[in-house]
């Protein structure tokens, strides 16, 4: 029917420190996610629309933090936890870049062999995670600062910036300083998108959504649907259905 919003259908996976998305992209609003999202269209080039410009390839890199809304297709999406090693691969091939780019050949060429007609999508992810050179080691700071903040999530506890900096051994200023070097986002940004992936994690395995909410620390079903929408563009349950169970 004509004017009828454009539904979503395929398939999700989370791993620590990656998501993954094949199938349809439906409909979606303007968004910004914490993490980095790489999409290679399926049945030709994707299209990727900012408030001042589009960028249509096959392949398209969007760097954490930037506002985008991606047209209809069918399409691989990756989601890339700034703070993993995954990631300092990825941009180390990909090159410095402020805000959306199109992805190389060689790394939309590796990343599609990844997905297999018929492939499992956490078989899929064990490839993507191995099929990069270590061009980044691992930050055992950031990691230390990332499990850290993890743990608090989910056992219900407070974890505040100057626990954080002492594990890292810097000032609370300049922790901040730092933990935006690393990540190119403030720690309250971060500390947001960690809540929405364990909500997200909690909803996915058949929880209700506002105990999926609760657990993840939003004030409630509400602000975690808020959430969602501004980080994804669609609604929980347009996404949560596609999270096989």
């Amino acid at each position: 029917m004509k004017g009828q919003p454009e539904a979503w259908s395929g398939a999700a996976a989370m791993r620590p420190g990656i998501g993954v998305f094949t199938g349809h992209a439906g409909d979606n609003k303007r968004h910004r996610h914490w993490a980095h999202q790489i999409t290679i269209g399926l049945q030709g080039p994707v299209t990727i629309l900012t408030e001042q410009h589009s960028i249509t390839a096959l392949g398209v890199f969007i760097r954490a933090g930037n506002q985008h809304r991606l047209n209809a297709c069918e399409a691989i999406s990756l989601y890339i936890d700034p703070t993993s090693n995954l990631a300092g691969q990825l941009l180390a091939e990909i090159g410095p870049s402020a805000g959306i780019t199109t992805l190389p050949e060689k790394t939309t060429a590796r990343l599609l062999a990844a997905f297999p007609t018929q492939s499992q999508l956490d078989q899929a992810i064990t490839r993507v995670a191995g099929i990069h050179g270590a061009y980044v080691p691992a930050s055992s700071e950031i990691d230390n600062v990332r499990s850290a903040l993890e743990a608090g999530l989910r056992d219900g506890t407070t974890v505040d910036r100057a626990m954080l900096a002492a594990l890292v051994e810097r000032s609370p200023s300049r922790f901040s300083h730092w933990f935006r070097e690393q990540t190119g986002m403030p720690l309250r940004s971060y500390r947001k998108w960690l809540r929405l992936v364990l909500a997200l994690e909690c909803a996915a395995s058949g929880r209700s959504l506002i105990d999926a909410a609760m657990t993840a620390g939003f004030s409630d079903q509400a602000h975690f649907s808020r959430a969602v929408s501004e980080a994804f563009g669609i609604t929980p349950k347009a996404l949560i259905q596609l999270f096989g169970r």
